[in-house]
């Protein structure tokens, strides 16, 4: 297993600690998918034909377990290929470890209690009437109910982690002026002071 942070040849051009494609590519997909599960979850009370909605409501269940296993994915590679960032002080390293780590409990919680909700909703829960979902709890709609809310719940706290964490990449690049933004971000030029 090689170093998250190497540069490979295949990849010659990466700046040191500079995250490499594969890492890049599940982060941007992650936060699309994201963006499109939450205007689906919160949307979904717009729609009024009864099978659009269900259409609606089993894509994002889809998207919700593709997030899963993307950040499973991205978890797996960071814990097993740590780099040492000596350049930010131990407080903010910290910080970003707590931001990050509440980040991916969310976001692979978060698909866990939709699918709890789901399987507590349905007797035999699917996707769009054909996938089998795993039955996770006892048919019961009470306790579909009050998983939904706490899905809701999560849906916003992660909309707030979320936006705590775009806002220090932002600090670090005009505030802190360092690589942090750029290691995930290669596109962006670094702003040394």
């Amino acid at each position: 297993m090689t170093n998250e942070f190497d540069n490979s040849q295949n990849e010659k051009s990466l700046k040191p600690n500079q995250f490499k494609t594969p890492q890049i590519a599940i982060h941007w997909a992650t936060l699309a998918l994201v963006a499109i599960v939450i205007a689906i979850g919160f949307g979904s009370d717009l729609i009024e034909a009864r099978a659009t909605k269900h259409l609606a409501m089993d894509i994002h269940r889809l998207l919700g377990l593709i997030i899963g296993l993307l950040v499973l994915a991205r978890l797996a590679m960071r814990l097993g290929n740590r780099s040492p960032d000596l350049e930010t002080p131990l407080p903010l390293r910290l910080a970003g470890a707590a931001s990050q780590g509440a980040m991916y409990l969310l976001l692979v919680g978060m698909p866990i209690i939709g699918l709890m909700q789901t399987s507590a909703a349905r007797a035999h829960p699917t996707l769009f009437g054909v996938i089998p979902l795993p039955v996770l709890t006892a048919h019961d709609r009470d306790l579909a109910d009050s998983l939904g809310e706490w899905h809701e719940r999560g849906a916003w706290v992660l909309i707030a982690v979320i936006g705590l964490h775009a806002a220090a990449a932002l600090w670090h690049h005009y505030g802190r002026k360092d690589d942090v933004l750029t290691r995930m971000a290669p596109w962006i030029k670094t702003r040394r002071a």
